[in-house]
């Protein structure tokens, strides 16, 4: 028995029925964003390292301040300053650094993978997706931290024995929490400066410079206007919270100086909420190009076409000359990355910022440095030369951000997969992009280090107080400072080498300068003269400071410790970049070349069957 289609007795195919559309909630949204940030292994990661930082870090701190402090032998002053609940608390710091980075992450891999687009087009309306991410983050970070500041506390006061405190002590309590609630906020920073600039790099870089290489910059001002300017800093408003006793210092009481901290964080929520309800969903700030449509060229008849439309070679067919294959020697591959170099807008942009300020910093304190103002203090310490040199601090934080970028930008483009088939011996590629970057770096940061001192000299000598280039130190100081901007870049280009990764590579390079520089505040002050001078930032700044600082190094041989860390990372770098494939991240272009191989093994078994 057939039947007419369209006849009310036909049967009825099995179509599932009508899908219930629900409305997009708040609700619902958090939840879809609490999935992704579970899911993600290296979210899961970052939070455990964060954890074990302020474990590790604590205990390790507690347990040689109670090795090596003699309660018998300190002085009164050390007694009374001595600190038991900050000795526990030290990997609060470092923390931080990890979480901030985090935040930047759980937003800019939205944006690399382009997920973001797929989020938006579920989520109109945009700002609930902010929202969102910040109702699931902030929780799960305020937790785990509070969990890991309150064992460390206790473990660490049971370690130091009968110099420990308890929770009931003045202050405990307030830290412990504090301590969570700063690394919350860290983290929010970090999620607010990915959504204002949706690049990893970008948004690491900001993050990091605003909290913890700005603070820095501050010991260069002049002494009477850091009372003024450093408690109302990012990092330095955000530390007073979780600070014992942060009177003596330069911070603000605890309270004010969170309620700043939340200002700030504030600001930048807005400014990504901002951004994120302006721009559209392309990454880097909107500048996604419309796709074009392809037009169709209509087919040319060839010459030695027949009129039946077989083709038939021409008569005189003239064949090409065979092109000359020359040998890839190591300067026809610093040739060609002479070529990269110069030709990558960004290079040029970054190292303009860097000589802008290197000139700049020297002028604005010479400006501003009026002597009759001046302490008793500030005039016996003041030196004209390094005055005129202090751009060059934050100028090492901008070179070896750089030097990532020029290494980890080719592999995330897969630019570096055509270099390393052209240079196939793979070593003269890095030896010919530290013979081309760091001679560049050295003679453009010279020139911008001799214009800010003679600039600077300029200001200084309107009140008697400026210094000609035949000063002693002088000359070393201004080469010096070249020198050590030059190092900073290779060792940024080591470790890109070693870590194929922006994030990776930012986040190592500037942990082991910046970031463990500042390992000094938190040692007992018996070891500070044995383990600072040492440091990788301590001993290259060593090469420019006049005159030198305490617990430094004298100039060349700092110098030469520092040229040692350089020499270790491009020694790293070169043994991954011998051992590893052009994929990034470490081997994830030998899982696709794999992939790609069953798969067309498998395609052969299916076609000849065996």
């Amino acid at each position: 028995m057939t039947a007419t289609i369209g006849s009310a007795s036909a049967p009825t195919a099995g179509l599932p029925g009508p899908v219930a559309v629900r409305a997009v909630t708040q609700a619902s949204v958090i939840r879809s964003e609490w999935v992704k940030f579970r899911s993600l292994r290296s979210t899961v990661i970052l939070l455990i390292l964060a954890v074990v930082l302020i474990l590790a870090i604590g205990l390790a701190t507690s347990s040689l301040t109670h090795a090596l402090t003699h309660w018998r032998t300190m002085s009164a002053a050390d007694r009374a300053s001595f600190d038991p609940i900050g000795q526990s608390m030290r990997g609060v710091y470092f923390a931080g650094f990890t979480l901030s980075v985090l935040g930047v992450l759980v937003i800019t891999g939205d944006y690399s993978s382009g997920m973001i687009r797929a989020t938006l087009c579920a989520v109109p309306r945009r700002l609930p997706v902010l929202w969102a991410k910040a109702v699931v983050f902030a929780p799960v970070v305020f937790v785990l931290t509070l969990a890991a500041s309150f064992t460390v506390f206790v473990s660490g006061e049971t370690i130091l024995a009968r110099h420990g405190v308890g929770l009931g002590a003045p202050n405990a309590l307030r830290v412990v929490f504090g301590a969570a609630l700063f690394l919350t906020l860290m983290a929010l920073l970090g999620m607010s400066f990915g959504f204002m600039t949706r690049s990893t790099a970008a948004g690491i870089g900001v993050v990091i410079g605003l909290t913890f290489v700005l603070p820095d910059s501050g010991g260069l001002v002049p002494r009477a206007w850091q009372p003024h300017i450093v408690p109302y800093l990012p990092m330095q408003a955000g530390q007073a919270v979780f600070t014992a006793n942060p009177n003596g210092s330069l911070m603000l009481r605890p309270w004010p100086g969170f309620a700043l901290f939340c200002g700030y964080a504030a600001v930048a929520i807005a400014g990504g909420a901002l951004v994120l309800s302006r721009r559209d969903a392309g990454a880097f700030g909107g500048r996604s190009r419309p796709l074009r449509p392809r037009l169709r060229r209509r087919p040319v008849a060839h010459r030695g076409a027949t009129a039946g439309g077989a083709w038939s070679p021409p008569r005189s067919a003239v064949l090409p000359a065979p092109v000359a294959v020359r040998p890839v020697t190591q300067m026809s591959v610093i040739r060609s990355e002479w070529i990269k170099l110069r030709s990558l807008r960004s290079t040029a942009v970054l190292l303009g910022l860097t000589v802008l300020h290197v000139v700049t910093s020297g002028i604005i304190i010479a400006a501003f440095t009026v002597w009759p103002n001046l302490t008793a203090a500030d005039r016996a310490g003041f030196n004209p030369i390094s005055k005129s040199l202090s751009g060059v601090h934050f100028a090492g934080f901008m070179v070896i951000v750089l030097g990532v970028l020029v290494i980890t930008s080719e592999y995330s483009s897969g630019t570096i997969q055509s270099t390393l088939c052209a240079a196939p011996r793979r070593l003269p590629v890095l030896w010919a992009k530290a013979a081309v970057f760091a001679p560049v770096v050295f003679v453009v940061m010279l020139a911008a280090s001799f214009g800010g001192f003679y600039v600077s000299q300029m200001y200084y000598g309107a009140h008697g107080l400026g210094v000609s280039i035949a000063a002693p130190g002088a000359v070393r100081g201004i080469f010096g400072a070249a020198l050590f901007l030059a190092v900073m870049g290779l060792l940024g280009l080591g470790i890109g080498f070693l870590t194929r990764s922006t994030a990776g590579g930012l986040a190592t390079a500037i942990g082991v300068t910046f970031v463990l520089q500042n390992v000094r505040t938190f040692l007992p002050a018996s070891m500070i003269p044995t383990v600072v001078p040492y440091l990788p930032l301590q001993s290259g700044w060593a090469t420019y400071m006049v005159p030198s600082e305490p617990f430094m190094l004298r100039p060349w041989a700092g110098f030469a410790l520092f040229c040692g860390y350089a020499v270790v990372a491009i020694g790293l770098g070169a043994y991954a970049l011998r051992q590893r494939d052009a994929g990034a991240y470490g081997g994830g272009g030998r899982r696709r070349a794999t992939a790609r191989r069953a798969s067309a093994r498998r395609a052969t078994v299916g076609v000849t069957g065996r």
